[in-house]
């Protein structure tokens, strides 16, 4: 598939994710609202709202976020990492608010073993297996602007699937592969 179209230059989006690391707005206020626009693509539903409010997180939300990214194949949910919605949330900030479709959250070990057997891209210890996974696209973005952006905010693991058309951020150890 390749990268698709970029979102205006490299330069740009570059600089707009530096902006974002360094700036001191990042130092959350206690009355600030952390909210985030997401579509899963199999199960055709939407996330959009605030996970994050009044200097916490908001349990009813990520018990929402977590049923959104519930292994689409089993139906069952797993509680998400609260890091994974806040890093998400980063990266649509960094992105001034792009449109994120969202292809894998949580996977059951059996949907897991299933895919390997189809696929390299799962791995045997994924951290889709315990909630600090997902695998995203944005249309408007390149994948390979899209790494960057993910591994410039130093948050965890980053992959990149360009024949799938998507990348994969976790909220495991730094991390890096694909090109």
């Amino acid at each position: 598939m390749g990268d698709g179209p970029a979102l205006g230059r490299r330069g740009l989006l570059l600089g707009l994710a530096s902006s974002i690391i360094c700036a001191p707005a990042l130092a959350y206020t206690k009355g600030e609202h952390r909210v985030l626009h997401l579509y899963n693509i199999h199960t055709k539903e939407r996330f959009d709202g605030a996970f994050w409010s009044n200097g916490r997180f908001d349990p009813s939300a990520l018990t929402r976020f977590s049923f959104f990214l519930r292994d689409h194949h089993t139906n069952r949910a797993y509680r998400i990492d609260p890091e994974l919605p806040d890093l998400v949330h980063e990266m649509q900030t960094s992105l001034g608010g792009a449109h994120i479709d969202v292809l894998s959250g949580y996977r059951e070990p059996e949907t897991n073993k299933q895919g390997r057997r189809k696929s390299r891209r799962y791995a045997k210890n994924s951290y889709h297996l315990v909630g600090k996974a997902i695998d995203i696209r944005v249309a408007e973005v390149g994948l390979k602007d899209l790494r960057t952006l993910a591994m410039s905010l130093e948050r965890g693991g980053v992959g990149i699937y360009s024949r799938a058309n998507y990348i994969h951020v976790d909220t495991g150890p730094m991390r890096r592969w694909g090109r």
